[in-house]
């Protein structure tokens, strides 16, 4: 299973397509990728690269070694200046969830390394990638998301991503890794994850269309624009 790019956090989880908080195109979790997993953003679905955040798991239980390595990656996440990429602050919050348990301390070094040196580009998403890390990447979120999962956002998840599977755009990723994306942006320890339940709930309830190749969800930008707020809002600590 190949993949062009990622990025390592969330925000995005779902294919957060470089649009609008308006009314419009909203960012689709089955798009991209995790846009950034903790560090970027929400792309969820479509063409790799976790951003920040899909949903599921956040204050691990003891804390972990990494999270030192959080401040190096986000500048690079951040410094290439992508439509959907968090800010500083948002990444370092999301960044500190994934890095949360120590049980995960082997697959987050594994991406931080993989990272490391490399330069970030902007997907068609608008989200942050990081070259040749995607594999990595999402080891590290499926690991954060299983030790600590939030069980509300699974069940809109799952049938988030059927719909954004079903809809067969180019550059959707795989239906498991759009719901490892999805979760990691409801991730509890990310502090925003009822914000991004309401998303998610607004999005199983509008029609999905095809987006340059990525499936996003349509009339939901209000509910997306209040958890990038969130996100962008709170404090690393």
């Amino acid at each position: 299973m190949s993949r062009r790019s990622t990025s390592l956090f969330l925000v995005g989880v779902f294919a957060l397509a470089a649009c609008s908080s308006s009314s419009t195109a909203e960012p689709s979790s089955g798009g991209g990728g995790a846009g950034g997993a903790g560090t970027g953003g929400v792309s969820t679905g479509g063409s790799a690269g976790v951003s920040t955040g899909g949903g599921g798991s956040g204050g691990g239980s003891g804390g972990s070694n990494l999270v030192d390595r959080c401040d190096a990656t986000c500048n690079t996440l951040v410094a290439v200046g992508c439509s959907n990429g968090l800010t500083k602050a948002g990444c370092m919050v999301t960044c500190k969830a994934l890095t949360s348990s120590p049980k995960c301390d082997p697959t987050g070094k594994a991406y931080f390394d993989c990272a490391d040196g490399k330069k970030a580009t902007c997907n068609g998403a608008g989200d942050p990638v990081i070259v040749d890390c995607a594999i990595a990447n999402l080891n590290a979120l499926n690991c954060a998301v299983g030790e600590n999962p939030n069980p509300a956002i699974v069940g809109p998840c799952v049938s988030y991503c059927d719909a954004v599977t079903a809809k067969s755009c180019a550059n959707n990723l795989p239906k498991a890794e759009c719901n490892t994306n999805c979760q990691w942006a409801g991730a509890t320890g990310i502090g925003c994850d009822d914000e991004w339940k309401n998303f998610v709930t607004c999005a199983n309830g509008k029609p999905i269309t095809c987006v340059v190749g990525y499936a996003l969800s349509i009339g939901c930008g209000a509910e997306f624009k209040v958890y990038t707020n969130c996100i962008n809002a709170a404090s690393a600590g």
